[in-house]
C-alpha cells in the first residue's frame, strides 16, 4: 500500500519540482530591464490619421539597435519615464508634443532618446554639448536632459548625480574611447575596468531609485531667439566633416590611380625590354647556329683536304 501510494505521489512530484525550477530560472533568467515597466506613447497614423497606442520596453529598444545595452540606454529610459510622468500626469503623451535637449553628444543617447520620442525625426531633438565634450571625452555635465511639452511651454530638466559614476570613470572611460578611436588596441586590464566601470553604472539605473539617481527641476520653458549660425554649424559641421572625409579619401584614390598608371608605364617599358632582350637572343642564337655551321664546313673542309694530301700518288 505504501509502495503504490509512493509510485503515485512520485510523478506528481516530480511535476511540481520541474515546475517550481523552471519558475526559479525564470526568474534569475529575467533582466533588469524588465524591473524597468513600460513606456505608452500614441503617434499618429500618416495614412489613417488615427491615434495609434505604442508599448514601448526597454528591451525592444535594446533588440531594435542590436549593439547591446550600455548605461546610457537605461539612463535615457529612466529618465523618459521620470520626464514623461511629470509633464502628462495620469495621461499618454503624443510624441509630436515632445521635444527633448541634451547635453549628451553621443549616438546611443540620440538613438534612445529617437526609439522612446521620435524627436529627431520631428526635428524637436537638440544637443547642446558642453565645450570641449565630444562623443569620445564626456563628463557628468553631459548627462543633462530636457524634456518640453511642446503645448504648454512646461519643461523639466533631469540631471544625473554625480555620485551614480565610480570615482574616475569618466577619465577611465575617456582614456578608453580615446584609444580605441586613435585605432590602438587597450590593454586586456584596460579592457576589464571600462567595462566593470560600465557594469556599475549601467547597474545604478537598473536598481536606484529615481531621488538617488537624479536632480529634477520643472520649469516653463522659454523659446530662444532662432540663432541660424548655431542650426548651420550643427547641421553642416558633420557634413563638413564627412565632406572632407571624402575629400581625403578622394585624394587617395587620385594617388593610387597615378601610382597605377606609373606601374603600368613601367611594366610596358620592361615588357618592351624583355622584347628587345629576346629579338637580341634570338640573334645571337642564329649568329652562334650560323658560327657552329661555319665551323663545321670549314673543319670537314680541313679533313677532307688534309686526307687528300695523305693519299699515296700511284
Amino acid at each position: 500500500m505504501g509502495k503504490n501510494l509512493i509510485a503515485r505521489l512520485l510523478p506528481i512530484s516530480l511535476v511540481i519540482i520541474l515546475l517550481a525550477n523552471n519558475a526559479v530560472l525564470n526568474t534569475l533568467a529575467t533582466d533588469g530591464q524588465d524591473l524597468l515597466g513600460t513606456i505608452q506613447v500614441y503617434d499618429e497614423s500618416a495614412t489613417l490619421k488615427e491615434l495609434v497606442l505604442n508599448n514601448l520596453t526597454l528591451n525592444a529598444m535594446v533588440e531594435y539597435f542590436g549593439v547591446g545595452d550600455s548605461p546610457i540606454m537605461y539612463c535615457v529610459w529612466r529618465v523618459s519615464k521620470v520626464a514623461l510622468a511629470e509633464l502628462w500626469p495620469g495621461e499618454i503623451p503624443y510624441r509630436a508634443d515632445i521635444r527633448v535637449i541634451t547635453a549628451h553628444p553621443t549616438r546611443g543617447a540620440a538613438d534612445a532618446i529617437e526609439f522612446i520620442t521620435r524627436a529627431r525625426y520631428r526635428w524637436e531633438l537638440y544637443v547642446e554639448a558642453p565645450v570641449g565634450t565630444s562623443g569620445i571625452v564626456q563628463t557628468s555635465a553631459n548627462w543633462v536632459f530636457t524634456f518640453v511639452r511642446i503645448s504648454t511651454g512646461q519643461a523639466i530638466e533631469i540631471r544625473v548625480n554625480d555620485n551614480v559614476f565610480p570615482e574616475g570613470y569618466h577619465d577611465m572611460a575617456n582614456a578608453y574611447r580615446t584609444k580605441l578611436a586613435a585605432g590602438e588596441t587597450p590593454t586586456k586590464e584596460e579592457t576589464a575596468k571600462y567595462k566593470a566601470g560600465m557594469k556599475k553604472v549601467k547597474d545604478a539605473f537598473k536598481t536606484q531609485p529615481d531621488s538617488t539617481l537624479f536632480v529634477v527641476r520643472v520649469f516653463t520653458f522659454e523659446e530662444d531667439p532662432f540663432d541660424a549660425e548655431a542650426c548651420i554649424n550643427y547641421y553642416a559641421t558633420p557634413a563638413l566633416a564627412e565632406f572632407q572625409r571624402l575629400i581625403g579619401v578622394e585624394n587617395q584614390v587620385d594617388g593610387l590611380r597615378i601610382e597605377n598608371d606609373n606601374l603600368l608605364a613601367a611594366n610596358d617599358a620592361l615588357t618592351t625590354t624583355n622584347e628587345d632582350l629576346r629579338n637580341r637572343l634570338s640573334e645571337a642564337i642564329t649568329y652562334q647556329y650560323v658560327f657552329l655551321g661555319s665551323t663545321a664546313i670549314l673543319a670537314i673542309a680541313a679533313i677532307a683536304i688534309a686526307l687528300r694530301r695523305r693519299k699515296p700518288s700511284h
